[in-house]
């Protein structure tokens, strides 16, 4: 479903960015439930808030799964989108101010998961710099219990 939806956005955004879904080989597809909509509105931000508003570079989204251990399937979804910051800024001088909702949407579905299923999801925000000091995207790692 997150290749479609990636290729839809593509489409939509006149294939302004590219991406790439790894997932470690070590992870039985058929085995495990990735909970339906944790990963998808990160994705749209990362397409809305980043990518999307690059300017001097193509877009490129990352996703990568992996085995944190046998019991956490590790998710991460990294852009080198403008970052959060000039994200910020952007929205504050458009004549309508957008909220994002992304990631509280994805917040409070992890809470409500935690609780149903007594599980310990998280997510972790990362703003990426280089050397000099300059926005080169965000990275968003999240830790899924493997259900089975």
């Amino acid at each position: 479903m997150l290749n479609n939806y990636l290729d839809l956005e593509r489409m939509r955004c006149d294939n302004s960015f590219e991406y790439k879904i790894t997932i470690a080989p070590e992870i039985a597809l058929d085995a495990i439930k990735i909970p339906g909509m944790f990963i998808q509105p990160i994705v749209e931000n990362a397409i809305v808030h980043g990518v999307n508003s690059l300017i001097d570079r193509a877009g490129q989204i990352q996703i990568n799964f992996t085995l944190k251990s046998n019991t956490i399937l590790n998710c991460v979804i990294k852009d080198n989108g403008i970052g959060r910051k000039a994200s910020e800024e952007l929205k504050k001088n458009k004549s309508k101010y957008h909220e994002s909702m992304g990631v509280s949407i994805s917040q409070e579905r992890i809470g409500y998961y935690n609780r149903s299923k007594e599980t310990e999801t998280n997510i972790e925000i990362i703003d990426l710099y280089d050397e000099n000091g300059n926005s080169i995207g965000t990275q968003v790692t999240i830790n899924l219990p493997i259900l089975k």
